[in-house]
């Protein structure tokens, strides 16, 4: 049997099993086109659809994505993606070592000082029980040329970790690591139709483990601290937002913009308004009443509210403050609030809570109680999401409703991507040249431009991390301009009309600057919509 009849047959076969239960309708849609995906280069959408419509009356529009709520399949629906994981783990096994070698085991050597010097790794293994993928979740993507899917995974192996400190031996063992990543999918219309591949975590995984021999007595010398803010810190720089590992793909005649896999466009812009605070208690044993204030914290941004003096003891505090953040994936943000009291010697908890912003898209006017409040303390807030839409038709602006005043209708995204023909030396020595980014009032200075060499020819560019520069804007009535700079003199620069981006919303080009210089830039213009339009 040919590899499409046989991936046929075994969808429609899964489909046929699953016709009857109606409650798991949601889940086998995400299942099956997590199949269908993974075998796109032998069935295309048509066949995908064909089976879908041919076994079950399943939805395949926005409302049936978005009534999916946490891990969908259960691990026997995922058992072809753990065999993969069987077969690939001797190589997975491979790398970590090589990471923990080169990385890993220098980081943590430094950490430890002196310690250092004389700790070594004896053997390593992370095991051979496989990492198991536990569930799929495919997600609504408003770009047709991606596919987003949330995998939740478990590993609770039992590697094999010796080394020791002098003549004292230790151990690690019984690692459990689990999470929910998100892989992100860019399709490209040459085949083999995938482009490239992004893998991160919006929140920090679990990870944790137990410690044998010396290391376990007392935790020695605090060494699985040390261990644990190591592992955490790297899986931080590596894999959490807004860090992510990317794969590109390069085929004939269509070059992959790799920057653009690894620090891609936002999703979305919120507008978070802390209405008020009630019933919290009085802890202040000293003086007229609380000072309240709330923080909040998102996508690894917090924002603090002014602080409220003498809040006497249930009482209503008014704030009508807000604040605006840019997410670079607006599913399952959490966002974390914590009311506080000001004191002298520091601050005083008067509750918590977090809320998914995944959740509250079409209710922007929330009223959330807080944790370890003994007196139903609560707080109130307005949330509204704008998603970046690349079409050019804009909706009415959103309205704050709290004010009564329109909130942004545009995002603007510029990217500095190489600078030709600057001179690589001047009369005080090696230059140091920045960009200077100025829109409508907002300017930003780049990091320092780094020389660069392709094709016998040089130019200047800023690392991959620092060529997005990112401006919300209420119009299109001012200038963009971008200047030059080498120790702070101009050395020419561009500028341009921001309405002349509402046509293609999209424009590479290079400019003639001063001098024979060529600036490379990429302006994106994105509309800012409401979740409900």
């Amino acid at each position: 049997m040919s590899r499409v009849k046989k991936a046929r047959t075994n969808l429609s076969s899964s489909l046929r099993h699953c016709r009857a239960r109606e409650a798991l309708q949601c889940e086998l849609f995400s299942h099956v086109r997590s199949e269908l995906f993974v075998t796109c280069l032998f069935i295309n959408r048509r066949v995908c659809d064909d089976l879908l419509a041919e076994h079950c009356d399943i939805m395949t529009d926005a409302a049936s994505l978005k009534s999916l709520e946490g891990p969908t399949p259960a691990a026997h629906n995922l058992g072809w993606a753990n065999e993969i994981m069987s077969l690939a783990w001797k190589y997975i096994n491979a790398a970590v070592v090589g990471l923990v070698e080169s990385d890993v085991l220098t980081k943590l050597k430094t950490e430890l000082g002196n310690l250092g010097k004389v700790i070594s790794i004896d053997e390593f293994s992370i095991g051979t029980e496989p990492l198991k993928l536990l569930g799929v979740r495919l997600l609504d993507n408003p770009h047709d040329n991606e596919v987003t899917m949330d995998v939740d995974f478990s590993y609770d192996g039992k590697p094999v970790i010796k080394g020791s400190v002098s003549l004292l031996s230790f151990g690690i063992q019984d690692i459990e690591f689990s999470g929910r990543m998100r892989v992100l999918i860019s399709l490209v219309p040459i085949v083999p139709v995938i482009g490239g591949i992004s893998i991160f975590f919006i929140h920090q995984p679990k990870f944790n483990f137990d410690l044998t021999g010396i290391a376990n007595i007392g935790d020695f010398v605090g060494i699985r601290d040390i261990i644990d803010k190591l592992i955490n810190g790297l899986l931080s720089d590596y894999v959490v937002l807004p860090s992510r590992q990317v794969i590109s793909l390069d085929f004939a005649g269509l070059v992959i913009d790799k920057s653009l896999l690894k620090y891609p466009f936002p999703k979305a812009l919120v507008y978070m308004t802390v209405v008020s605070v009630e019933n919290v208690e009085d802890k202040d044993w000293i003086g007229r009443g609380s000072d309240v204030f709330v923080k909040l914290s998102v996508a690894g941004k917090e924002f603090t509210t002014t602080v409220k003096d003498d809040v006497e003891d249930h009482a209503l505090v008014q704030f009508g403050e807000r604040f605006e953040v840019v997410l670079d994936e607006n599913e399952d943000q959490l966002l974390t609030i914590s009311v506080l009291d000001e004191d002298t010697a520091g601050t005083d908890d008067l509750g918590d809570t977090s809320i998914n912003l995944s959740l509250v898209k079409d209710t922007p006017a929330v009223t959330v109680p807080l944790n370890e409040s003994k007196d139903n303390g609560k707080i109130s807030l307005v949330i509204q999401q704008l998603l970046l839409t690349p079409n050019q038709h804009i909706v009415t602006p959103a309205i704050d409703p709290t004010t009564g005043s329109p909130l942004a209708s545009y995002f603007l995204a510029i990217r500095v991507l190489q600078v030709h023909h600057l001179p690589t030396a001047t009369a005080s020595g090696t230059p140091e040249y920045t960009a200077s980014i100025s829109v409508s009032d907002q300017t930003v200075t780049t990091e320092r431009l780094k020389l660069g060499a392709a094709d016998e020819k040089t130019y200047h560019q800023l690392p991959e991390s620092a060529r997005q520069y990112r401006f919300i804007l209420m119009n299109l009535d001012g200038t963009a301009s971008v200047e030059i700079l080498e120790r702070g003199q101009s050395m020419g620069s561009v500028q341009l009309n921001l309405a002349d981006l509402r046509d293609s919303m999209s424009k590479y080009e290079t400019f003639e600057v001063e001098g024979g210089v060529t600036l490379e830039l990429h302006l994106q213009l994105f509309g800012l919509v409401p979740t409900d339009q």
